[in-house]
């Protein structure tokens, strides 16, 4: 990541920061990346789950044309 890429701040609980170390520091990572992983593996997931659901609403015989 460049260092001029946007910033953002979260407030997130404790216990979940304590898990994100703990997740980063098993993967290799700084938390920074253990974060921007994690939203593209929820980004890519919600994703193929759209995908999914649009096959499935298309197949159906009465379900509303976009």
């Amino acid at each position: 990541m460049k260092q001029r890429d946007p910033q953002i701040h979260v407030r997130i609980p404790q216990s979940m920061k304590d898990a994100l170390e703990a997740n980063a520091k098993a993967n290799c990572r700084s938390v920074n990346s253990e974060i921007v992983f994690g939203l593209k593996f929820y980004a890519q997931h919600l994703e193929q789950a759209e995908k999914a659901l649009g096959i499935a609403v298309q197949s159906q015989p009465n379900a509303p044309q976009k």
